[in-house]
């Protein structure tokens, strides 16, 4: 296996995570937001258990990815791409340790040797 392949599966972990996020903070946002409608049309009143009880389940798994998301390794060095032990970036374009461009299918320095 090459290094190039090792970063396009890294990448493609990445992007994973990205989707995960997204999906985690808008869906449950929708799937709460419609359960909650259901309920209240079942019940016909509203219903706070629901939130009582999918809010704090949704907040949990939107942690849980967000955590995941943002401890993503760099596939060069593989330190945490986004942090340092002082300073975070979650919208950093390189790696906040070797400086590997993010979405790179290959070393930029390799060739530089």
């Amino acid at each position: 296996m090459t290094a190039a392949t090792d970063y396009r599966f890294a990448w493609h972990d990445y992007r994973r995570r990205v989707l995960w996020f997204f999906g985690e903070w808008l869906g449950g946002f929708l799937l709460i937001a419609a359960l909650a409608q259901l309920a209240s049309k079942v019940h016909g009143t509203y219903a706070p258990w629901v939130l009582a009880v999918l809010g704090p389940a949704w907040m949990l798994g939107f942690i849980i990815v967000a955590v995941r998301l943002t401890l993503f390794h760099c596939p060069r060095c593989g330190h945490p791409f986004f942090w340092v032990w002082w300073f975070n970036n979650p919208l950093a374009r390189k790696c906040m340790h070797c400086r590997l461009p993010k979405w790179s299918e290959s070393d930029p320095d390799a060739d530089k040797v």
